[in-house]
């Protein structure tokens, strides 16, 4: 199992806690965002994410750690 976290992002863009099937309309003017984020995946796919204020650890075993500080994130499939 491979597992990344991706950590102090400056902006990790296109957030969502609900699947969306499709945005249309005025819809697509809103880009929910979380600034100083983390993201965290396993075996490819994105698991969790959050503020780094919020970001609990228990287990680092085999963690590859990204550190993005500065940049943006855009995940997408």
């Amino acid at each position: 199992m491979s597992k990344i976290l991706i950590k102090n992002i400056k902006e990790l863009v296109q957030v969502e806690t609900s699947l969306k099937e499709k945005v249309i309309g005025v819809e697509m003017a809103n880009l929910p965002t979380i600034k100083d984020a983390w993201l965290a995946i396993e075996d490819d796919l994105i698991v969790d994410f959050g503020k780094m204020d919020d970001l609990e650890i228990t287990d680092w075993t085999g963690l590859d750690i990204i550190d993005a500080s500065g940049q943006l994130v855009f995940p997408s499939f």
